[in-house]
């Protein structure tokens, strides 16, 4: 992939003509856009830059094309070196050629190059780049293609065609209008070589031989610099925009987590205080109950609580006798209390769930012994009565 951000896709294609005084512009402004040219404004007989610069831009970049008054404009052999046959005695380098090659024969149009610089000089060298020039009415042939005519008006000329080549030229004798189609744009004749320069401008071809020069070329380089400028620091503030707008996104969400996971501790420490208040008014309340006793393994509540919990469903329970007396109360005699026995009387629908019971319970840690006193099966129903002794207490 060939990427050059120095193309030019946008020209201002100006017709000069030359009067004695004075000058006239006609322009074009021609867009390259995907490979096809475009006339995206146009202007006719404006008498100063500072009028054309309304029209095109103040930062454009022109190409001139030149006629009138002093354009020299000749049919020659196609022979070698056969400019030198046009001027026998001056100076090459001081003219400007522009050729239009045909079969036989090279139309040839000639502007010295003080008469050329004089109207470049009026444009700002730093603003407005001129970029190439020309003259005469022959370039015009490149669009012929786009016509179909047989002549064709060129500012003050007419140009004869034989198929798409230019065979003969005639200078109008009187003032003639003519409006072209092209692509849906009206063009007059004092258009057509500016569209026509245009064309050559975006779309070369070796047959149209237009006058090279050093400033000309240096004018071009500067303006694909510009561009590469420009479209590198667009790029490039787009790019920066790109990632501003995104690191914007990532620290709005960035603040948003941010706010739910403050929110989250939040929760999580008025849960601690919580736990933390329940744990305080846990340990009271269980010091409260140690310092009154009811914790204490040898309290009623804790042994039946202990045996009602593990009992099954099955089971149920007639009496249970916790801290029995050792023998019958009688007068004048002491009352003395099993400390450490629990009688349990109940009933059974069978002898295993009674057996799984005992051998669960046997498990706890202040139960030791457990004796069956009795077992009696009778209508479906087994009435028990256990003797269960306590230690560790």
């Amino acid at each position: 992939m060939n990427l050059n951000l120095g193309h030019i896709n946008s020209i201002a294609s100006v017709n000069v003509i030359l009067k004695d005084d004075s000058y006239l512009f006609n322009v074009v402004v021609i867009k390259k856009k995907k490979g096809l040219l475009q006339i995206t404004s146009q202007g006719n007989n404006i008498d100063s830059v500072k009028d054309l610069l309304k029209i095109t831009g103040k930062y454009c970049s022109f190409i001139l094309h030149f006629s009138g008054k002093g354009i020299l404009n000749k049919k020659v052999e196609n022979t070698p070196n056969y400019r030198s046959k046009i001027f026998m005695n001056a100076n090459l380098d001081d003219f400007y050629f522009t050729d239009v090659e045909s079969k036989d024969s090279i139309f040839t149009s000639v502007i010295r190059k003080s008469v050329a610089q004089e109207v470049v000089n009026l444009f700002n060298p730093k603003l407005n780049h001129v970029l190439s020039v020309c003259s005469g009415p022959f370039i015009a042939q490149i669009i012929k293609s786009q016509l179909p005519f047989n002549t064709l008006l060129s500012n003050e000329y007419e140009l004869t065609y034989n198929e798409q080549d230019v065979v003969g030229f005639e200078k109008l004798k009187e003032n003639r209008r003519k409006n072209y189609d092209l692509d849906g744009k009206q063009i007059n004749q004092n258009l057509v070589p500016a569209v026509s320069h245009g064309t050559l401008f975006f779309m070369p071809n070796d047959r149209y031989i237009l006058p090279i020069d050093s400033s000309l070329s240096e004018a071009k380089l500067e303006t694909e610099q510009k561009n590469i400028f420009i479209r590198f620091g667009a790029f490039m503030i787009i790019f920066f925009i790109i990632i501003l707008l995104g690191n914007m996104i990532y620290l709005n969400k960035l603040n948003k987590t941010i706010q739910i996971n403050s929110q989250e501790l939040a929760l999580s420490e008025q849960t601690l205080q919580r736990v933390g208040t329940l744990s305080e008014e846990e340990n009271r309340k269980t010091k409260m109950l140690r310092s009154s006793g009811l914790m204490n393994k040898q309290f009623l509540a804790f042994f039946l609580k202990e045996l009602s919990n593990s009992t099954p469903s099955e089971i149920n329970f007639d009496r249970i006798s916790i801290r029995p007396f050792v023998n019958e109360i009688k007068n004048n005699f002491k009352i003395e209390i099993n400390e450490n026995i629990i009688y349990v009387l109940g009933e059974t629908p069978t002898s295993n769930i009674l057996s799984e019971w005992i051998i669960e319970i046997k498990q706890k840690s202040w139960i030791g012994k457990i004796d069956i006193l009795n077992y009696v099966y009778s209508k479906g129903v087994g009435e028990f009565e256990l003797k269960i002794e306590i230690i560790n207490v």
